[in-house]
This record gives C-alpha cells, sequence and structure tokens, in this order.
C-alpha cells in the first residue's frame, strides 16, 4: 500500500498521484468528512469495476457520486423548487441524496434515471473534481464489512493493493445521511447525521 498524507497547503503532490492511478483505471482510496471511500472518475469503466471487484460489491448496487460544488451536482440531477433549499442547505457536507438524473449515466452509478449524489466537506474533492469531474465514491471497506476510518486498517483489508490518501483526522466515523428526493418530500433511508423534518424509509 502506498500512503500519501493529505496537505491542503501543497495539493499538487497528491492530485498528481491520484491522476496517475485513475489514468491506469485503478480506484484511490480517499478521505472524506464521513469515513474513508473508494473513489474513480464516472466516465472511466475499468476504475469503476475495479472498486466493484475489490469490494465484493453486487453489480445491481450502483454507485454513489460525489462532485466537488454544488453547480456539478446540477449539471447532472433535476433539482426543482424545494429540493433546490433542501440539497443547497446541507452541502458540502454528510449528506448522500437521490435525485433524477439530467442525462443517461453509466449503469454502474445510476439505475431507473436515478442517481445518489454528495458533496464531501473535505478540500480534496474540489481540486479533485475540477480535474477529472464526478467521482464514484463508495466506502472502503469490504462489501457488508465494518467501515473503516483509519488508513491503517485499510491495507489489512486490501492488502495494499491501492494509493491511500490520509487524512484521519477529517472522518467523523460515520457514514453520510442517506435521502431520497425523487419524490414530493424527503424520505430518509439511512441515518448519518440528524435530519428533522424527514420521513424514515
Amino acid at each position: 500500500m502506498t500512503v500519501i498524507r493529505w496537505d491542503a497547503t501543497d495539493p499538487d503532490r497528491v492530485l498528481d498521484a491520484v491522476l496517475k492511478e485513475y489514468s491506469a483505471g485503478r480506484p484511490v482510496v480517499v478521505p472524506t468528512d464521513t469515513l474513508y471511500g473508494l473513489s474513480a472518475p464516472i466516465s472511466n469503466p475499468d476504475a469503476l469495476m475495479y472498486i466493484f471487484q475489490v469490494k465484493g460489491r453486487p453489480l445491481d448496487m450502483t454507485l454513489p457520486v460525489a462532485v466537488g460544488d454544488l453547480s456539478a451536482l446540477e449539471e447532472l440531477a433535476h433539482l426543482e423548487l424545494w429540493k433546490r433549499d433542501h440539497v443547497h442547505s446541507r452541502l458540502p457536507g454528510p449528506y448522500t441524496f437521490i435525485l433524477r438524473s439530467r442525462s443517461p449515466l453509466d449503469r454502474l452509478v445510476s439505475r431507473n434515471n436515478t442517481v445518489a449524489v454528495r458533496i464531501p466537506a473535505h478540500p480534496l474533492f474540489r481540486v479533485l473534481c475540477s480535474k477529472v469531474g464526478p467521482l464514484a465514491l463508495t466506502s472502503a471497506n469490504p462489501h457488508g464489512e465494518c467501515d473503516l476510518t483509519r488508513a491503517d486498517d485499510i491495507d489489512s483489508m486490501f492488502g495494499g493493493d491501492l494509493l491511500v490518501i490520509e487524512d484521519d483526522r477529517s472522518l467523523s466515523g460515520a457514514a453520510s445521511a442517506m435521502l431520497d428526493l425523487t419524490g414530493d418530500r424527503p424520505l430518509l433511508l439511512r441515518p448519518g447525521k440528524t435530519d428533522e423534518g424527514v420521513e424514515n424509509g
């Protein structure tokens, strides 16, 4: 396992290493505001398949997508009326929203014309997404296993084959709350940060 420490004052070293892995079709483990995540550009099908393989994730479980800012999110998904206020007031932050997609996306990140999208509150994503566009992003743990919150734990889980960007201090240790906004009102599918006024699904 290669580990590089995230340094917001000198992001180029990290970006160069991550982009090299992406160009080779390999995902990279990155820190977020919640957990470590396996990431890859949604434009790279080989890297997306690598995520499914390394996690042992079923192919019918589409991958969530991370973007760097709200304008990029609105390029991917429809945000009408109250949905825009609901999303804009919570992102960047520990929320994942299921929304209607604006255009056809790879089947590995979209199902029934919907996409699960978030903006992690970590500075890495703004600069990284500006270089490669939207990223598939899912928790860096084998499917069905416990969440990982330390870079050291990832090596033993994945056998040392992945580049890891380390920033243990940024993690909350809890997965993002997941809300379905495809209907007439928000539906909470996965608890995370407390969200008042949301129905449980």
